[in-house]
């Protein structure tokens, strides 16, 4: 839409698109005052917007209408506008009229405003997302300071959530975590927020408490209403959960610092077992730092280059005889030496690494059997501990079946002979796996 204005403010032309948004013909507009033509106006507060027109001649540069706008129609009807003016020049450079082009933006302002909740909203549970829960923190932060309150930061994350996923699917998972949702909202004041941080992470932010118990019993209420039963599709699923607490400002005087040592609160508790809340101190921060660089340094020795494997006598308690022995992985870290199983294993169960890892311990311990077979060791059979977690993964009995026959460790084999086969080398075959329980059992415990 354009519209023309002389250097006295009246309207000297007004082109077809113009005249229907503003709802005044162009002959009827024609040396009207600008101001009554195009009525513009601040959507929010209603007040009248200085003519575009007349600044842009008064300064001789170009200008914009403000944010905002919405344009009085000559029929009393509103629509949002965005526009900008330029001076318009004759050939001696003497100033003589102005322009304003401009256009109807309802329709994008309506997406937008639709939009806008989206973009701070979790869609699966509708909570307040990570963006959402840092803004509201940066102001309760600024809120405390100004008003020398405290306030806390717990970040809470469902136990051993990917069970479900794996067990029931995803659809069930993201039916537990909406109820959680609305269970979490209901333990806090009006006041407090409650966020999905993603995935199943959520935070809850407790604006001016009186002191770090405040925390400790919003905590141990979360905490109890998640281990109540929930009801997914008619089947009962109880879960716990893990919380990190950091407070302001003992725990940090910004949001990015709060939220970093809440997460680290958050790691100690899961390591701590599970279930519980644990409150941000340095010495927990030492214990995080040192798991990270154990977890990174696990990512260099996949291929066995690190790791070693014991072999344990199984004595028969009957005749003194010894029965096989049973393998037991230890790692030779390059800088902190022998690290026993207890100080690594939970460690690469929690993430894909147990996988590769067992698949090699496997391997060497095949190999190991056949060396000894072909020494004479004709009795020796090497029992080998299989993690819940390479039970479940895609492909394991097939794994086993291809590292037998190539490290000869094992006979051909295909069908109900293959599983006897893996049975008899110390691997659970179909129907034989070593339960969760059983594979945590003990001080060493191999791949």
């Amino acid at each position: 839409m354009h519209c023309n204005n002389d250097v006295e403010g009246h309207v000297t032309c007004l082109n077809l698109p113009a005249e229907r948004l503003t709802g005044w013909p162009n002959e009827d507009a024609h040396g009207c005052a600008v101001e009554l033509v195009l009525r513009i106006f601040q959507a929010n507060s209603h007040t009248r917007v200085t003519n575009p027109m007349a600044l842009s001649i008064e300064r001789g540069t170009p200008t914009t209408l403000p944010p905002g706008c919405i344009l009085l129609r000559r029929d009393g009807t509103e629509t949002r506008i965005e526009g900008s003016t330029s001076p318009i020049h004759d050939r001696r450079g003497a100033l003589i009229s102005a322009a304003l082009v401009f256009r109807d933006v309802t329709t994008a302002h309506a997406l937008s405003a639709k939009m806008a909740p989206m973009a701070h909203h979790d869609s699966l549970t509708d909570l307040p997302n990570r963006l959402l829960l840092g803004e509201r923190l940066i102001e309760a932060i600024a809120g405390a300071r100004q008003h020398g309150k405290a306030l806390a930061l717990l970040y809470l994350d469902v136990d051993r959530f990917k069970y479900i996923n794996d067990s029931l699917g995803h659809p069930a998972g993201d039916r537990l975590l909406q109820a959680l949702a609305w269970r979490l909202r209901q333990c806090v004041r009006d006041s407090d927020t409650v966020s999905r941080a993603g995935g199943d992470e959520f935070a809850v932010l407790l604006r001016e408490i009186a002191a770090p118990e405040d925390a400790a019993l919003a905590a141990s209420k979360l905490l109890e209403e998640v281990r109540r039963p929930f009801v997914i599709s008619g089947v009962d699923i109880q879960v716990t959960a893990s919380i990190g607490i950091a407070t302001y400002p003992a725990d940090g005087m910004d949001d990015i610092t709060l939220s970093k040592t809440a997460d680290i609160a958050l790691c100690q508790s899961k390591d701590s077992g599970r279930d519980r809340y644990q409150f941000f101190s340095p010495n927990v921060n030492d214990r995080v730092v040192e798991r990270q660089t154990l977890e990174a340094d696990l990512g260099g020795t996949v291929n066995g280059r690190h790791f070693i494997l014991y072999y344990q006598p199984k004595v028969d308690l009957t005749t003194g005889l010894r029965a096989g022995v049973e393998a037991l992985i230890r790692w030779q870290h390059p800088k902190r030496g022998l690290k026993m199983p207890s100080q690594f294993i939970e460690l690469v169960e929690d993430t894909a690494l147990i996988v590769p890892i067992g698949r090699w311990v496997l391997g060497e311990a095949c190999r190991q059997t056949r060396a000894w077979h072909e020494a004479g060791e004709s009795a020796a059979s090497v029992a080998v501990n299989v993690s819940a977690v390479e039970l479940r993964a895609t492909g394991f009995v097939e794994s086993m079946r291809t590292i037998l026959q190539e490290t000869g460790a094992g006979v051909e084999a295909s069908g109900d002979r293959a599983d006897r086969n893996l049975s008899d080398a110390g691997f659970p075959g179909n129907g034989n796996h070593t339960r969760e329980g059983e594979r945590h059992g003990g001080t060493d415990r191999a791949g």
